[in-house]
């Protein structure tokens, strides 16, 4: 299984982005542009525990606070199947709660 595509929405360091990955992916740029923050991003979708999704996001993550942050991604089998990873984050929910959906 490979990373096939990202899409971040919301984020108070990123302009919205929505990135096909092709066989390779370097990311590349200027100091302070965002690219620990994509895979900052990447890393909570894929492996933070509920607690460390609770403790790593802020309204500060947020560029609008009207607007939840969205993080998707989505990797292709080999054989053809695509799987997709979503997180939500919203600062005006007062419970702070995250949520991750994933589907086949």
């Amino acid at each position: 299984m490979r990373l096939s595509r990202i899409e971040i929405k919301n984020h108070s360091r990123i302009q919205d982005l929505d990135l096909g990955v092709r066989r390779h992916a370097v990311i590349v740029g200027a100091n302070d542009v965002g690219k620990s923050s994509i895979l900052r991003m990447l890393n909570l979708l894929l492996g933070a525990s509920t607690a460390g999704l609770y403790q790593s996001l802020t309204p500060a993550d947020l560029r609008d606070l009207e607007q939840p942050l969205v993080v998707n991604a989505w990797w292709a089998h080999f054989t053809g199947r695509t799987v997709a990873r979503s997180l939500r984050r919203s600062a005006s929910d007062r419970t702070r709660s995250v949520s991750i959906s994933g589907c086949k």
